[in-house]
């Protein structure tokens, strides 16, 4: 049975809440855990619209008590934390409160009149607050922990500023307040009933939660995730780096064209799937294609709400969950998104089971991290709130720590326009990379729904003109020449950035370590047939991703080979070959008739990829390597 979450009027925190706790205490003057949003209505404000020539303005007193209403309901924008037996408790302050600190005029709306200024400076200078603020670090003891603020600008716009400590509510939990938040104005400015709030009291979302972790519910859930993550291995972010989240992100946000977010509807109909799972999908091949890891784990956000209580209160209890797919090439992206949908479906049947209790189940306590690469959070709700006649445009500022890269999805569940946000840490990305990224993610969403019965191997992802940025700018390779054995340098680079990309062929792309792999098995099936040192391995083969893994090969096996121009007359290739004496010749299916001679093994390079496949991909040690030799 549960133990009661309350301890007098002291609150025990959730386990989310426990964990933004412990974080911000590791860094008291970061401010990553600070979240805001916020939404730009267009039209004149005024305190008194009955007395304005312009119908349909901005009611600025029904906002402010709007503001106020929605605070006396949601417990979760009063609370106040403390310390006591050295544990972090919570409090709930009465529902007439007023907010504490300087900033607030005694209100839970603050007004900034910015409306003096010329157009353009008002905007920046409102950004620039907005930004400052959520910049400011927060002292969960003695600072007001959520701010509202109504900036009022020239030519009859204005913006309503939401910031607060990720320690009181999450997304979802931002979603609820800012849609009572809606409700109540729309009621006031009209003049009628807004009914009852929907929100209970905080400790039964506590009760709730603490009655998961007593239960069997979570024992099942806690053996599904050990099953399901058996074997998984450490995940790559796109830089190839990793890094603590930093105190401030890169951000951009694109709206899809309408015709593609119809794209993206249609073709979950036609599979039978929800929208959401195609984006999954779409995100997961993405980062598949920019890392070269058919197994991946990205990182995905879960409300992890089931009961009645939390899933009509604000409140923080979030969770992060991994979601594990296999993306081989071959698959076309239809497979792949029904394998998103099934793999999404268990992801939210065991949503409660703590991200924190996975990491140590899987023994990633003490800083390794599951989630180290790409993360994704689908909201398929409506974030753009009706307030009574006004549709304002809504902008998220800040959603919390990111590690890596969030991609954040909104999108009505309906129909409608589907906004694809970009989070970047900007200690591992750069506002250029972070736009190409996201640009060519769009790209590749279009072009995967143009024919989702197509093998995803055979859509490009790249754009004209981004070879080179990719294999030069962002491998670190061909920036001048390197001393050393090929094979001992492309050791060096998987041991750096395993995931960056060495090679481009076409549409076909290996990463190093994929490279890699597959050279080792390659290597030994070699060795075994004689390849070693003072041994020469005949070439007979057209540029090809596959080439670039023999050549390798034959390096990491210790021998040397000689390339042989597979357009050269026959009788020149012949006495280059009698001349060199290698111990076996590697050709194509449509060569092996041509490039043999008596006691010679030739073999084609679809048998040998086949029969290396089974071999070990462990790097090949202790042979000492020749090099090429270049006969003429």
């Amino acid at each position: 049975m549960a133990v009661s979450q309350r301890l007098g009027d002291r609150l025990f925190l959730s386990a989310a809440q426990f964990g933004v706790w412990a974080g911000q205490q590791l860094g008291p003057a970061d401010a990553r855990f600070n979240c805001g949003v916020c939404y730009t209505f267009e039209g004149p404000a005024t305190e008194d619209p009955a007395g304005t020539d312009s119908p349909g303005a901005l009611d600025v007193a029904a906002l402010r008590r709007a503001v106020a209403g929605a605070v006396a309901e949601s417990e979760t924008l009063r609370l106040r934390f403390t310390e006591e037996d050295g544990s972090p408790r919570q409090y709930v302050r009465p529902p007439g409160a007023a907010p504490e600190g300087g900033g607030h005029d005694g209100e839970w709306l603050h007004t900034v009149d910015l409306r003096r200024m010329p157009a353009d400076a008002a905007e920046a200078e409102a950004e620039r607050l907005m930004l400052a603020d959520l910049g400011t670090p927060l002292d969960l003891a003695e600072d007001e922990l959520s701010k509202q603020v109504l900036y009022l600008l020239p030519g009859g716009r204005s913006q309503y500023y939401l910031r607060y400590h990720h320690i009181l509510m999450d997304g979802y939990g931002q979603f609820l307040y800012t849609r009572r938040l809606a409700a109540l104005y729309a009621a006031y400015a009209a003049g009628t009933d807004p009914g009852p709030s929907p929100f209970a009291p905080l400790h039964k979302v506590l009760d709730e939660t603490a009655a998961y972790a007593a239960s069997p519910h979570r024992e099942r859930d806690r053996a599904h995730w050990r099953e399901r993550l058996a074997g998984v291995g450490p995940q790559t972010g796109l830089s190839g780096t990793d890094a603590e989240p930093a105190p401030s992100l890169l951000r951009r946000t694109v709206r899809l064209a309408d015709e593609q977010a119809d794209a993206v509807r249609a073709t979950a109909r036609e599979l039978g799937v929800r929208w959401s799972a195609v984006l999954i999908a779409a995100a997961a091949l993405y980062v598949r294609r920019m890392t070269s890891e058919d197994d991946l784990v990205l990182g995905m956000g879960v409300a992890a709400r089931t009961g009645r209580f939390a899933l009509a209160t604000p409140s923080m209890v979030v969770n992060n969950l991994p979601l594990r797919l296999d993306a081989p090439l071959g698959a076309t992206f239809a497979e792949l998104v029904g394998q998103a949908s099934r793999e999404l479906a268990q992801v939210v049947r065991h949503q409660r089971y703590r991200a924190e209790d996975l990491h140590a189940d899987l023994g990633l306590a003490g800083g390794t991290e599951l989630f180290a690469g790409p993360m994704i959070n689908v909201f398929s709700f409506d974030a753009d709130l009706g307030f009574g006649d006004h549709l304002p445009r809504v902008r998220q500022l800040a959603t919390g720590p990111v590690r890596d890269l969030m991609i954040d999805v909104y999108g009505p569940a309906d129909g409608g326009h589907i906004r694809v946000e970009f989070e970047a840490n900007h200690r591992t990305y750069d506002e250029a990379g972070l736009i190409r990224h996201q640009d060519r993610f769009v790209r590749y969403i279009g072009a995967l729904l143009a024919d989702p019965h197509r093998p995803v191997g055979h859509v490009g992802v790249w754009g004209e003109g981004e070879f080179e940025e990719l294999v030069v700018g962002r491998a670190g390779v061909g920036r001048g020449v390197v001393g050393g054995v090929l094979s001992d340098l492309v050791e060096e680079r998987v041991r750096v950035v395993p995931g960056a990309v060495a090679v481009v062929c076409g549409d076909r792309v290996l990463s190093y370590g994929e490279l890699n792999a597959r050279a080792n098995r390659v290597a030994r099936w070699l060795i075994g047939r004689g390849v070693g040192p003072e041994r020469l391995v005949g070439v007979v083969l057209p540029w090809s991703v596959d080439l670039v893994v023999l050549l390798l090969a034959v390096s990491k096996a210790g021998g040397a080979y000689v390339p042989l121009d597979p357009a050269w007359p026959a009788e020149r290739v012949g006495y280059v070959l009698e001349d060199a004496a290698p111990v076996l010749v590697v050709t194509s299916e449509e060569l092996l008739g041509s490039v043999g001679r008596e006691g010679l093994e030739v073999f084609s390079l679809d048998d040998v990829l086949a029969g290396s496949a089974s071999f070990s991909d462990g790097d090949v040690v202790g042979a000492e390597r020749l090099g090429e030799v270049l006969l003429s």
